[in-house]
């Protein structure tokens, strides 16, 4: 047999208070029926605000298809933040040779004049975008506060990473973005992806010609129609809103220009639950919302996509996060969903963590913003997992069998990827009991050694802040005994 690497299994097992589902394995090759997991000491996890039975158990089997696969895409991994400027920003991000930079992200990029390298709000300008941004640029035009492009020119140079640039639609004219354009590709970057505005939903982010969305329409399609003439390969995508009510009048307005000048859909989506303090402890219901996040992420997906009616485009997930604080089940939902883009390529292009350093952080520091002040937090630890196995690989077809926690929901997810001659899989378990898991390949269950590690949490409330140079995963055994996922954990499983 050849050898086989099964490398992470991302496993939630959980007890429960309220269930509206069986806790039965369900699915085709269902693992049920000849006793392969009996007799094994499987362990629960605190079942403290568990949305689902425990009282049964829980399995899983994985199928892989070797014989059908796909290129995985690395954009997928991609993480927002900012600071480019100081030496230790930069030793900071030489440390995390990020996949992609987003630039600028976030609301100041609907201001940001390019060419002095800072967000402005045109003080001649009467639209009111309110006292919290026009007060935070005004402080930062009072200190010179810049944005710190030359910075980032300086590790694109030296990292490569891919760059998604936000232009400037509330300001900025066709011939001014074109020149925008020119000077970064005059500056050594290959432009292949432009946003043309940052969440122009709503009203706040916008300015006095692009009060309304027909406005804002009418205005991107002139930039993006000079910037196209240019460089007619460039994808260019718009904001659209998930919110149903709210930004349902917008998204209809905004291909009143056609929908032809955009190829992709810009969605920023931060599914948040109650996300108040770590050491709170959450309701049922909140930790519901987040171990089922994928749900949201489709229902908010949907919702953007219905307004393209045949003209169907690809999403730009350029933020996105998920939490309920920072605890386990915001960490396994974080997984779950990375897992979700994976199976989902072919509609998410790109996504962008929200963010590496802020939101949701995936590294915190404990004194001065420094390397060596740098802690991971359970977002970052699920990352690394994450971001070794996926990049640079290929994706098996493959099924997963097990218990069914909610409406297309399973207890546990599972992938398989190849990548450098060995065959990873990705799984993500979401009960709170030990889950006796097992592969086949082709058909055939493994029987081969393999090397058990797993990122495990005592609770959905458990936190995990570990050094850099930590591993964030645990030897569990090795050798040829049935694989055991441990309560609420990211698992490897190296065959």
């Amino acid at each position: 047999m050849k050898k086989i690497t099964y490398i992470l299994l991302l496993c939630v097992i959980s007890f429960s208070c309220t269930s509206e589902v069986d806790d039965d394995v369900t699915g085709a090759n269902s693992a049920t029926g000849d006793g392969w997991f009996t007799g094994l000491d499987l362990p629960f996890a605190d079942k403290t605000g568990y949305p689902y039975k425990s009282d049964k158990m829980t399995t899983a089997t994985l199928s892989i298809n070797t014989s059908s696969k796909f290129t995985a895409n690395n954009l997928l991994l991609g993480a927002n933040f900012g600071g480019f400027s100081s030496n230790e920003e930069k030793e900071i991000i030489r440390f995390l040779k990020p996949v992609t930079v987003h630039f600028p992200n976030g609301v100041w990029a609907n201001w940001y004049n390019w060419e002095k390298d800072i967000s402005e709000y045109d003080a001649t300008d009467s639209y009111d975008i309110g006292d919290f941004h026009r007060g935070v640029m005004d402080d930062w035009a009072a200190n010179n506060t810049t944005t710190g492009f030359p910075g980032m020119k300086t590790l694109h140079d030296e990292l490569a990473f891919n760059t998604l640039f936000t232009y400037n639609v509330n300001y900025d004219s066709p011939a001014k973005s074109l020149e925008r354009l020119k000077d970064r590709e005059a500056k050594g970057f290959d432009v292949q992806y432009v946003e043309l505005g940052n969440e122009q939903y709503f009203e706040d982010q916008r300015a006095g010609r692009t009060s309304s969305t027909i406005f804002f329409g009418r205005f991107a399609s002139q930039i993006a129609t000079a910037l196209k003439n240019e460089k007619p390969n460039l994808k260019i995508a718009v904001p659209y809103g998930w919110r149903d009510n709210e930004d349902a009048a917008y998204n209809l307005q905004v291909g009143f220009f056609g929908k032809s000048f955009y190829d992709a859909i810009s969605l920023h989506r931060n599914i948040e639950v109650e996300n108040t303090t770590e050491d709170v402890v959450k309701s049922p219901d909140a930790y519901k919302t987040i171990l089922n996040s994928r749900l949201t992420l489709k229902e908010s997906s949907d919702f953007a996509l219905s307004f393209l009616g045949e003209d169907q485009k690809p999403i730009w997930l350029s933020e996105w996060g998920v939490s309920c604080g920072l605890n386990a089940a915001s960490f396994l939902g974080q997984a779950d969903v990375y897992m979700y883009l994976f199976e989902n390529q072919d509609l998410y292009e790109r996504a962008e963590w929200n963010g590496l350093l802020d939101e949701n952080p995936m590294y915190t520091f404990e004194g001065d913003k420094s390397l060596a002040n740098m802690k991971k937090t359970g977002y970052g630890a699920v990352y690394e997992i994450t971001r070794d196995v996926f990049e640079n690989s290929e994706v098996y077809e493959s099924t997963i069998s097990t218990r069914i926690l909610d409406t297309d929901v399973n207890a546990v997810e599972a992938k398989a990827v190849t990548k450098n001659g060995e065959t990873i899989v990705y799984a993500v378990n979401k009960t709170v009991r030990s889950v006796p898991f097992r592969v086949k390949v082709d058909g055939v269950v493994s029987d081969a050694s393999k090397k058990h590690e797993a990122l495990s949490f005592d609770s959905l409330q458990d936190n995990k802040l570990l050094n850099m140079d930590e591993s964030p995963l645990t030897l569990i055994n090795e050798g040829t005994e049935i694989i055991v996922l441990p309560p609420l954990s990211v698992n490897k499983i190296s065959f």
